[in-house]
């Protein structure tokens, strides 16, 4: 029976922020045995194309996409040379999370992985946010001083909103790939004894289900309205080398830009940071 490769995404607009990624990217793929898509998007009037359209467009996007194409086939070519994996490419013209959302169909992307720029606004409307509010599959970001060494242990922060233990597979695969150790960090934003003792009847069963697969997995739980500023404090008392949140949205993906600790935790965090959508 023939097996599907699992692909993963990565987009690039070449800068120093998003090539910083590159690399974590690269050994997730060989470790996991996946294909690496490698995406650039040129940002024009058009809301979405691919090379292959037959929409008209001016001679400059054209030369910006020829440039973009050959660009990504030494980055492809400079890969494949030195890793055992596939590596494909792909130039798309419009938005960039509106492109991402489409490459992650058309590739079917499990995983996105990218670098990112400190945003010290919590309401500017950065790429990386506005991706998080139109995709479906984790998102593993790095910014510019976000250690890429390997991943032995896994901060899995949970607030009480919760995450349905189908939602943490990937951080199960991400443990065993580099047999990791979890710590599982349950934060309560409210002090009721009603969600306190709910926030950690759900948190023992998520180590539970952890332990399950063989997992070494240690939990810890505190009190803070502030989820973001816990979750940053937390990681900076222990070494960690990933730090993993779902995004706590209901089906209205618009509501991301109101999620403050999503963003606090993303432009501050100095490690990468996996966030997981709550949302189908």
């Amino acid at each position: 029976m023939k097996t599907t490769t699992k692909t993963i995404l990565f987009p690039t607009d070449f800068s120093i922020e998003s090539m910083n990624a590159i690399d974590l990217a690269i050994d997730i793929c060989e470790k996991s045995k996946c294909k690496l898509a490698l995406l650039n998007v040129i940002d024009a009037p058009f809301s979405y194309m691919t090379e292959d359209d037959d929409t008209e467009m001016d001679l400059v996007t054209y030369d910006l996409m020829y440039i973009s194409n050959i660009n990504l086939g030494k980055l492809k070519t400079k890969i494949e040379a030195t890793h055992k994996i596939e590596v494909v490419f792909a130039t798309y013209v419009g938005d960039m999370a509106t492109a991402v959302s489409r490459a992650v169909e058309n590739f079917n992307a499990y995983k996105v992985i990218m670098g990112t720029k400190i945003i010290d606004d919590l309401f500017f409307k950065s790429n990386t946010f506005e991706i998080l509010k139109t995709i479906s599959t984790p998102l593993l970001t790095l910014s510019l001083n976000s250690k890429t060494r390997n991943i032995s242990t896994i901060l899995l922060a949970i607030n009480n909103n919760g995450l349905a233990t189908q939602k943490i597979e990937e951080v199960i695969e991400l443990a065993k790939l580099y047999k990791s150790k979890i710590i599982l960090l349950g934060v309560s934003q409210d002090d009721s004894n009603e969600k306190t003792t709910s926030l950690a009847v759900h948190t023992a069963e998520i180590k539970k289900y952890l332990e399950s697969h063989k997992l070494k997995c240690e939990l810890h739980t505190k009190s803070n309205e502030n989820f973001g500023e816990e979750v940053l404090n937390f990681y900076k008392s222990i070494e960690f080398d990933l730090i993993v949140i779902a995004d706590f949205l209901p089906d209205n993906p618009t509501l991301v830009e109101k999620n403050k600790d999503v963003k606090n935790i993303i432009n501050n965090s100095a490690i990468p940071v996996l966030t997981i959508p709550s949302r189908n």
